[in-house]
């Protein structure tokens, strides 16, 4: 207590800020890691989402090499010869379809007008507006402030049970247990209703509650945990091994804790797990993205993995890595920096 009060006149934030870590490290009550997690996942969450709407939409869409088509069900209009114009350069004729909901009812594969995280901000702020940018945010949002904090806080919970109990350490093997026990159980509470309403209202191009409502319409309750299994997967991976990386990186950097923890230290740190678990899984969230699609055509996760690989190879369960990584190494550093400053605060105030 001495040394905190002392720090308050005498060290610069920084120094302050890595103290009070330090100090709160492993004391203060549980209720402080989940409402920093909350408010940190909120903080992430709002800051990247841009690049979130464009990695799901390339992960969407279906390639092929010989139809050039774009359809999109709030861009179609329909003339006297059949031909649908969408408001891109592109066009399409279509012979012997008598509406747009006949189009619709057996769409052709979807190719999206941009290939990149930019072009894609670009033609989306053109075609529907700076917001339609924000589609999907409103679950994803209202989901990761318990998400977050569910996160954190049962990652604490399960590592202090793993921990040896001879020592205290806890290993890099449990601590990649901890962390996937921490996302399994925020993948099922949590992750999969909100990750399959998201990625349904940014396919459709719709506000939560329109898009939620298209979902109920044509797939009913069941449409709304649609790919939980892989959904599971992808949660699990990614937390047991940002967990891991997080915590050997912050071992390594404060020697053993001998030295403080710095927020320039905290946010590095967060960028490289982000950076190391999402090339890691990729793969289990493309699956994962695509069994959410509205009208999935996959029977089962196993389904998903072997039509992707038939159809696209191995590239293609790493489509949308680019726009990705765009926000989880900005977003994860954001997240852990804000996780760890605001419990520095919490535990300052509070204890």
């Amino acid at each position: 207590q001495i040394r905190i009060v002392y720090s308050l006149h005498c060290c610069p934030p920084v120094h302050i800020f890595s103290i009070i870590m330090d100090n709160g490290e492993n004391g203060g009550p549980a209720i402080v890691y989940v409402v920093a997690g909350c408010i940190a996942g909120a903080i992430e969450a709002i800051a990247t989402w841009p690049t979130e709407y464009i990695k799901t939409k390339l992960q969407l869409q279906k390639q092929s090499q010989d139809d050039k088509l774009i359809i999109n069900r709030t861009e179609l209009a329909v003339s006297t010869s059949y031909e649908y114009e969408a408001k891109s350069p592109t066009s399409f004729v279509v012979m012997a379809v008598q509406s747009v909901d006949d189009m619709l009812d057996d769409p052709p594969p979807l190719l999206l007008p941009y290939t990149d995280m930019i072009s894609g901000m670009i033609y989306t702020v053109k075609t529907l507006g700076f917001f339609a940018l924000y589609y999907g945010l409103t679950p994803t949002l209202l989901g990761s402030i318990p998400k977050a904090g569910l996160r954190f806080g049962l990652f604490s919970w399960f590592s202090n049970i793993l921990r040896d109990d001879d020592d205290g350490i806890l290993s890099i093997e449990m601590c990649f247990v901890a962390g996937c026990a921490a996302g399994v159980v925020e993948a099922l509470l949590v992750v999969a209703p909100v990750e399959t309403i998201k990625t349904k209202c940014i396919q459709l191009d719709m506000p939560f509650w329109e898009g939620l409502k298209e979902i109920l319409q044509l797939e009913g309750i069941g449409g709304v945990y649609t790919g939980w299994l892989a959904t599971v997967v992808k949660q699990s991976s990614n937390h047991g091994l940002r967990f891991v990386w997080y915590s050997e990186y912050k071992r390594m950097v404060t020697h053993d804790g001998q030295y403080a923890l710095t927020p320039t230290m905290a946010l590095f740190g967060g960028m490289t797990a982000g950076t190391f678990a999402a090339l890691a899984n990729q793969p289990a969230d493309v699956i994962k993205t695509r069994m959410q699609g509205v009208r999935a055509e996959y029977t089962s996760t196993w389904d998903c993995i072997r039509k992707t690989f038939a159809s696209e190879g191995v590239a293609g369960f790493y489509t949308g890595i680019v726009p990705r990584l765009s926000r989880v190494i900005p977003g994860q550093g954001i997240l852990f920096l804000s996780y760890e400053m605001i419990v520095a605060a919490l535990l300052f105030y509070f204890t």
